[in-house]
């Protein structure tokens, strides 16, 4: 018996040694299925927020539908609105078949021309012997109004109320201010005439 004792224990041992060898195949096989399952889980929550970014933009497309459906709408009213004017256009065109030569020139217009500018000329001369403030004023509010007249509005009304405001501040006719009309005279003639 101490044979078959012998065997016997020698099979528990074989037993023992071949259950703790599954155990720790099964232990690994336990710890790949989690690690796999947490990757697995990491991976379905970066799909789910990707999905959630995209629905976030589907909406937000969605919603800029009716504006796009208006801006094509208002680009096929203007197109239409184009095609109107070129016809009009083109009837008128045809319709007034009107000699250049026909054409009166604006006496009125050429004289307004002459005044503006003799006006620039004057008080480019004044500002160096003209010491009185409101005397250029004066005058520079006249050219602003006979400029208004001939144009309806231009940059230089600008520009001449900026000197009359500088003007009014100091009180006299500086050195700086006489440069100013001098340079600016020269401009304002160019453009008007």
């Amino acid at each position: 018996m101490t044979i078959d004792k012998m065997n016997k224990e020698q099979e528990i041992v074989d037993l023992k040694k071949k259950i703790k060898e599954f155990s720790l195949i099964l232990e690994k096989f336990g710890m790949d299925i989690i690690t796999k399952l947490g990757n697995m889980s990491f991976n379905i929550k970066v799909l789910t927020n990707k999905i959630k970014e995209l629905s976030d933009a589907t909406i937000d497309i969605k919603a800029l539908n009716p504006q796009l459906k208006k801006i094509v709408n208002n680009q096929n009213n203007l197109d239409e609105e184009i095609e109107l004017l070129k016809s009009l256009i083109m009837k008128k065109a045809k319709s007034s078949k009107v000699d250049e030569n026909l054409i009166k020139r604006d006496v009125e217009a050429t004289d307004k021309k002459t005044l503006i500018s003799n006006k620039i000329d004057n008080l480019k001369n004044k500002i160096n012997t003209v010491k009185d403030p409101d005397i250029i004023i004066n005058d520079l509010n006249e050219l602003k109004d006979q400029i208004f007249e001939y144009t309806g509005g231009h940059k230089i009304l600008y520009e001449i109320s900026k000197l009359i405001k500088n003007i009014e501040k100091e009180r006299e006719i500086t050195s700086e201010i006489q440069n100013t009309i001098a340079e600016k005279s020269i401009f304002w003639k160019n453009k008007i005439l």
